[in-house]
């Protein structure tokens, strides 16, 4: 964490060659996507985007999407390894409605953005939203106010051209992951899909989850989940430092262990500094609450936890 915070003291550009982006068009594009994901979309405003889930009818997240309205369509953004399957799940849905679902990844470079100064590099300070998920519209694309972390704010910036970023701000994708983990937003891709309830993903205080909205797959689970308490799991950040600069490989999707050997929790999402392996999990909170975790049964290396709880957003 120190690591990239010292090597990017004002902030830095990360190109996200990993997300893609989804166009649904048509007379009836926002109320058929209203009906399939976890929040509201039919008041979603023009100078809004969203947080929203995409989950199976046993209420286990699929996708989860960056949704704005743009033009009369409808954009979902997310990450490309579960972009077709989910194209084709979606194309399954819409019998009657006017809808067409349509790849337009490659009419986007997108970008993430951390700090005031690496906004002001890229000359889009003037307007920049201030408020979380709020967004803005212009000839270089589309810009949207993302969480903050380390204290200070992030953009997501969808260009519909190449952007020119000065290398003192140009990063890769690890920076950007970190500054995600800091935040506790998770990224749902192949290796973890399917396997968590909306809460376990803290969906409900990042602003990604509503109980009003009416149906939508999945969602009697959901609100069943909420109002009987039953969620045993949550979202937990955690750290693993070693003391050599060669960190093991912890894909997307590993299992934690208790101190027992039990397996008891999954590993999200990873970023690397220096010799400190950066983790967002999944865990059991009895688990996460009495015990250091391990991501593997006879590693003694424990895993640090600590509890997301996010203040960012207000509905």
């Amino acid at each position: 964490m120190a690591e990239i915070l010292a090597q990017y003291p004002d902030g830095f550009v990360s190109p996200l060659t990993s997300i893609g982006i989804l166009s649904l068009e048509g007379a009836d594009a926002v109320p058929f996507i209203h009906r399939q994901l976890s929040n509201d979309i039919e008041h979603l405003g023009d100078n809004q985007a969203r947080l929203a889930a995409y989950c199976t009818p046993q209420g286990r997240v699929l996708a989860l999407f960056t949704v704005w309205k743009d033009n009369g369509r409808v954009l979902l953004a997310f990450p490309k390894d579960i972009l077709p399957a989910i194209q084709k799940r979606l194309r399954f849905y819409v019998l009657r409605d006017k809808v067409s679902v349509s790849d337009v990844s490659d009419d986007y470079q997108v970008y993430g953005i951390y700090g005031d100064c690496a906004l002001k590099a890229l000359g889009l300070s003037g307007d920049a939203p201030a408020e979380t998920y709020a967004k803005t519209e212009d000839k270089t694309g589309t810009l949207i106010r993302w969480q903050d972390a380390f204290s200070k704010p992030r953009w997501l910036l969808f260009a519909r051209q190449s952007a020119t970023v000065l290398k003192q701000y140009l990063a890769d994708e690890n920076a950007w992951w970190l500054t995600e983990i800091e935040a506790g937003m998770p990224r749902i891709n192949l290796a973890v899909q399917d396997r968590f309830l909306p809460q376990m993903l803290n969906l409900e205080p990042l602003g990604g989850l509503s109980f009003t909205k009416g149906c939508y797959p999945g969602q009697e689970i959901v609100s069943r989940a909420k109002y009987r308490g039953s969620v045993k799991s949550g979202l937990f950040k955690g750290r693993l430092t070693l003391d050599t600069d060669t960190l093991p490989a912890v894909p997307d999707g590993s299992p934690l262990f208790n101190e027992t050997g039990n397996e008891c929790g999954t590993v999200v999402m990873t970023a690397a500094t220096g010799n400190t392996l950066h983790i967002l999990a999944v865990a059991r909170f009895e688990d996460s609450g009495t015990s250091q975790l391990r991501l593997g049964k006879a590693d003694r290396q424990a895993v640090d936890l600590a509890a997301c709880q996010p203040s960012y957003f207000k509905p």
